[in-house]
């Protein structure tokens, strides 16, 4: 299927999904800088935390959430950058759930990773669609 065979619902639901990604991403973002914080504690991060590492893993996960809206102001999103984000959001829930089986940490985080699951689904379909079937050499 090409770009111009694909539905336009296709296109803006990926649009849609870029722009829902982004406040999570800075909510995500704070909520990794101050786990302590209510919301960390809800989800089972725990409450002590390195700052550096905090601030680091904070400023990744807000860097991406920016780039997830430059994504979604582009008039066709650049097909590379959106399969670095997907096999961001999947390599985002396979930690949780190595964390949860080895570690222990909360199904509640799991139970929230899992909607990254669901955007690198929706991302890496988008882009299996949107390959350019190649011409025939003769």
């Amino acid at each position: 299927m090409t770009a111009a065979d694909r539905p336009v619902a296709i296109d803006i639901l990926l649009r849609m999904s870029l722009w829902i990604c982004f406040p999570i991403n800075l909510g995500a973002a704070y909520m990794v800088a101050r786990p302590g914080a209510w919301l960390g504690q809800q989800l089972g991060l725990p409450a002590a935390a390195d700052p550096l590492y905090a601030a680091l893993t904070a400023y990744m996960v807000g860097l991406f959430g920016c780039v997830y809206a430059w994504l979604a102001l582009q008039p066709t999103p650049l097909q590379p950058l959106l399969a670095v984000a997907a096999l961001g959001k999947l390599g985002l829930f396979v930690v949780l759930v190595g964390l949860w089986l080895l570690a222990g940490a909360s199904p509640r985080l799991v139970a929230v990773g899992a909607l990254d699951l669901m955007f690198a689904a929706l991302w890496l379909w988008w882009l299996a669609n949107a390959r350019q079937p190649q011409e025939e050499t003769n």
